[in-house]
């Protein structure tokens, strides 16, 4: 298999989960444990990434939000999150 052929199927295909883990780790400046927690859910990596993205905050203050505050909130009151 070629380079070449590599790069097209790559171009279809789209970044693979790993490497978006690991850009999401230098872009954002995040523990890969945390990463990893945003990748849980399909929903949770999108509502991330337009929270910091619109709002324009520091994504590490956009997870202790999300997490740390809100999840555990739903998770001490029996509600799914």
């Amino acid at each position: 298999m070629t380079n070449e052929r590599i790069s097209r199927i790559h171009g279809i295909l789209g970044e693979i989960p790993f490497d978006v883990k690991k850009r999401f780790c230098n872009q954002f400046g995040m523990d890969v444990r945390d990463v990893k927690n945003v990748f849980r859910n399909n929903w949770s990596i999108e509502m991330f990434t337009r929270l910091v993205w619109s709002l324009q905050i520091d994504p590490k203050l956009v997870y202790k939000w999300i997490y740390e505050y809100m999840f555990d909130y739903c998770d001490s009151k029996d509600v799914n999150f």
